[in-house]
């Protein structure tokens, strides 16, 4: 059974200009964050533009990044699709390239009930080779569901934490909700709330600023694991102009703009996503100085 617990880099996936896979660059993002000793990745997810894929783009960029970690790292592999039996192929897919865990987002656009959704959730759980993480994103879906059915999900085999980029308050109530529940864990899927979803009792935090300050999200979760959340919190506090750049333009351009500038593959996004503006360009820049991550 996987623990979720740790930090955890969402990687971008690098694109040539002709908007194939860098697979090599995706090796190398992640060479870097395994040698910084971050607990995991997820390949393939919101940040990684799954949704511009194609479902063989999404098997080989998983593929790739199982092959790169080498057990050095923590793969959670995106194979969230609309349809259930969509869902359970990848996530098989992801079992036998080797990902720890598969990351499924629920079902969007069609307006479905808290039923529907558990009904679909079981269907993957049952059929899958794989311990499910399920991802829970309201604002970018439209998808909501109730701590109540999230805990409830919990209980199901197979199912084995949750990646809750929802606010505070719902991660908090579902924390106490499975606070029981030795099999599942809570993530946060915002990098503003890793401090308090941890302190709160969640297990990890699940984020875009993680490819950035690898480092320094593992010192933050190590001074959790030691009960100094005020170190943790200060640490925190000092990231937020850095958070609040990553969330100022359309993702994932800003961070792909960041790793480009500490000489990482990062690229542009697929169209129809714009490349980050001028402005960002040098607003990054000279936040990366700031924080001591490229010299001036």
């Amino acid at each position: 059974m996987y623990k979720l617990q740790g930090m955890y880099a969402a990687i971008p996936t690098p694109f040539h200009a002709d908007e194939s896979i860098d697979f090599e660059g995706v090796k190398t993002l992640v060479n870097y964050l395994a040698d910084a000793g971050l607990h995991g990745i997820i390949a393939g997810g919101s940040t990684g533009e799954y949704m511009m894929m194609t479902t063989e783009e999404r098997k080989a960029l998983i593929k790739t990044a199982c092959e790169a970690a080498d057990g050095r790292i923590d793969v959670v592999a995106g194979t969230g699709c609309m349809r259930a039996s969509q869902t359970i192929e990848l996530c098989n897919y992801a079992a036998e390239c080797g990902a720890d865990a598969a990351l499924v987002i629920t079902p969007y656009y069609m307006i479905m009930s808290e039923d529907m959704l558990y009904d679909y959730y079981k269907e993957v759980a049952e059929k899958s080779k794989i311990n499910i993480i399920i991802y829970h994103y309201s604002g970018a879906t439209t998808t909501n569901m109730s701590s109540q059915c999230l805990a409830r999900l919990a209980e199901l085999d197979n199912i084995v934490g949750i990646k809750n980029t929802e606010d505070m308050d719902c991660t908090a109530k579902l924390i106490g909700l499975t606070a029981k529940n030795d099999t599942f864990n809570v993530a946060t899927g915002y990098d503003s709330l890793a401090v308090p979803c941890l302190a709160a009792g969640g297990s990890a935090s699940m984020g875009v600023v993680h490819n950035i300050v690898p480092k320094t999200m593992e010192k933050i979760y190590a001074c959790i694991r030691e009960n100094n959340v005020q170190e943790a919190a200060h640490m925190a506090i000092e990231l937020n102009d850095l958070i609040m750049l990553l969330e100022a333009e359309p993702y994932p351009g800003p961070v792909k703009l960041a790793l480009d500038l500490m000489g990482l593959p990062g690229g542009l996004p697929r169209k129809p996503i714009d490349p980050p503006s001028n402005k960002m360009r040098e607003d990054m820049k000279a936040c990366l100085i700031r924080h001591g991550v490229i010299s001036g």
